[in-house]
């Protein structure tokens, strides 16, 4: 996507934000059904469309999955705007989330479901809280 072609910033930034939100949301529903596979991976799209958002802000859409994690390690945490201890997460997120998808004899347990969900709504706060102080985003209450 160029430039011209990106959408109002605000509502964009609105928009997929919200998605973030409803994926960790569902991602919370699918842990309480036993569904930790299932949740894991949700969890992990709730911290992708994040880093979409983020990227956003600076023209950036990488297109894939691999780049956008890669984008946005260059543009937000190796700057220190984003923690390490948030970027090497993400890139545990992403092993687990494919592990969670393809490998059918590995399982994700309760208790790793859980922390990955704690660790996603962390990284969705940390965007969100830099969206903010940017003044991409309007002031919170």
């Amino acid at each position: 996507m160029t430039a011209q072609e990106m959408p109002d910033s605000t509502d964009y930034l609105r928009v997929i934000l919200e998605k973030a939100e409803r994926s960790l949301e569902a991602a919370h529903q699918l842990a309480a059904n036993k569904g930790y596979d299932f949740a894991v991976s949700r969890a992990y799209y709730t911290v992708f469309y994040a880093m979409e958002a983020a990227l956003y802000t600076k023209g950036m859409n990488a297109g894939t999955h691999n780049g956008t994690i890669r984008l946005f390690g260059q543009e937000f945490v190796k700057t220190g705007i984003i923690s390490r201890e948030i970027g090497a997460f993400i890139g545990t997120l992403l092993q687990d989330r494919q592990t969670a998808d393809y490998a059918y004899y590995e399982v994700i347990t309760e208790e790793k479901s859980y922390f990955r969900l704690e660790q996603s709504r962390k990284v969705l706060e940390s965007i969100k809280q830099h969206l903010h102080k940017s003044g991409f985003l309007p002031p919170t209450a």
